[in-house]
């Protein structure tokens, strides 16, 4: 669930499958660190692309909304002048 104060509402954002392999593993000892680092990067980049999807929706839908307001206004316009009000 995304929130922030510019929100009306929580958004819920769906994130693909995040698969983490190796982490800490023996062979390449790591630190607490960098083990935490090396889960959390997927998630947020997961989390980030999907905040960027679902942007990209609610624009497109909102200047469709807007544009189909536009074309009516023209459209209403338009007939007002060819058959008078």
């Amino acid at each position: 669930t995304l929130r922030h104060d510019q929100f009306d509402n929580d958004i819920d954002l769906q994130l693909s499958d995040i698969v983490l392999r190796d982490i800490g593993s023996v062979d390449a000892a790591v630190t607490a660190e960098q083990a935490a680092r090396q889960i959390i990067e997927p998630i947020i980049k997961k989390a980030r692309d999907a905040a960027e999807d679902r942007a990209k929706e609610e624009l497109e839908a909102l200047a469709k909304k807007e544009l189909d307001k536009q074309k009516d206004r023209a459209m209403e316009s338009l007939s007002d002048k060819l058959f008078g009000d």
